[in-house]
């Protein structure tokens, strides 16, 4: 049994790692793209659609990487059930849930907005 709860707890630490390097590569991935659309910016091919699309691609790095920790604290809790943790996690579920939802929300006004765009265009 120790060794099982030992490696749930490697996998915990592994998928926490893994949604992280997910916020930073969907972090450095809307800057490097939004720094490329604002250079353009210089030669007139500027295009204010781009920083939605920059959005709705850095909310849902944000949705994937928020899921993974969930599931990472979700486990560790698991492996280490102390009612301090049950609490610690509870908070930062309510939290991410609702960031989520949020996020969920707006990616999905933009991605309508966008289409009703390009209808009328």
């Amino acid at each position: 049994m120790f060794h099982f709860m030992e490696s749930l707890k490697v996998i915990s630490q592994i998928i926490g790692i893994a949604s992280i390097v997910i916020l930073i590569f969907g972090s450095v991935h809307a800057i490097v793209v939004f720094l490329i659309n604002e250079l353009q910016r210089m030669g007139g091919k500027y295009d204010l659609g781009k920083i939605a699309s920059i959005r709705i691609q850095l909310g849902q790095y944000l949705l994937l990487g928020f899921e993974l920790l969930i599931v990472s604290d979700v486990i560790a809790t698991i492996v280490e059930p102390t009612i301090d943790e049950l609490i610690q996690v509870g908070g930062v579920v309510v939290i991410r849930t609702v960031l989520s939802f949020f996020l969920n929300r707006e990616i999905e006004a933009q991605k309508k907005h966008e289409s009703t765009q390009s209808l009328h265009n």
